[in-house]
C-alpha cells in the first residue's frame, strides 16, 4: 500500500472530511483494523504531517519518506529528503542523502517513532486478516 502525501494534502475540503468522518466512526465503533481503516489512518497521518512525501507498507517493511531540514557544517539550513525503514523484526534504519555525513540532523528520533508506529499498526492489520481468512476457511465462507 503507497499514500503519496502530496496527493492526500491536495484533496478538497470535502474528500479531507470524508476520511476524517469514516476515520472517527471506524475508531467509535471498535472496529478491527482492516485494510481500508488502516489506509484511512495513514492518509490522515499524511494530512497532519506537511513533511511526509510517502508512506509504503508491504508485508514486512514500512517505508516513510520525509522532507526534512539538516543543518550542513552544523549551520547552513538545506532541505532533502530522508528515508525511514522499520522492518517486521523491529529494525529501524534512517537515510539521508550521502552529503548528510556532513550535517546535523536534529529530527531522527521523532522520524523513526512515527516509523514504528505506522510499521506496528500494519503487523495488526496483517494479523487480523489471517485470522478473518482463517475464519471464512474454518467456516468454509466463500469470498
Amino acid at each position: 500500500m503507497v499514500i503519496s502525501g502530496d496527493e492526500v494534502r491536495s484533496w478538497t475540503t470535502a474528500e479531507r472530511a470524508e476520511v476524517q468522518t469514516r476515520l472517527a466512526a471506524s475508531t467509535n465503533n471498535d472496529v478491527e483494523l482492516t485494510t481500508e481503516n488502516f489506509a484511512l489512518q495513514l492518509a490522515a497521518v499524511a494530512m497532519q504531517n506537511d513533511s511526509i512525501k510517502e508512506i509504503t507498507t508491504a508485508d514486512n517493511e514500512t517505508e516513510v519518506k520525509f522532507e526534512t531540514e539538516i543543518k550542513l557544517f552544523g549551520f547552513i539550513p538545506i532541505k532533502t529528503t530522508a528515508t525511514i525503514e522499520v522492518e517486521g523484526d523491529g529494525e529501524v534504519e534512517v537515510d539521508y542523502p550521502w552529503y548528510a555525513f556532513l550535517a546535523l540532523k536534529s529530527d531522527t528520533p521523532m522520524l523513526q517513532q512515527l516509523a514504528i508506529d505506522i510499521q506496528q499498526d500494519f503487523e495488526t492489520l496483517v494479523v487480523s486478516d489471517a485470522s478473518i481468512s482463517a475464519n471464512r476457511d474454518e467456516l468454509d465462507i466463500d469470498n
